[in-house]
């Protein structure tokens, strides 16, 4: 998808809930803390114009 100049897209990503898991060895299992993560998009990776906040 591109948006020119002054334009609006709106995209969805789709993320494995791994994506935000941190293994716990002693668990032998994937745990989760509640936090925010933020993405940066942008193109060439210089220019991160976009970012967004995910809350898991």
């Amino acid at each position: 998808m591109e948006a020119g100049p002054g334009e609006r897209a709106e995209v969805t990503v789709e993320r494995a809930r791994r994506a935000f898991g941190i293994w716990d060895g002693a668990a032998a299992s994937w745990s989760y803390v509640k936090s925010s993560y933020e993405i940066e998009v942008g193109r060439p990776i210089e220019d991160r114009g976009i970012t967004a906040t995910i809350n898991v």
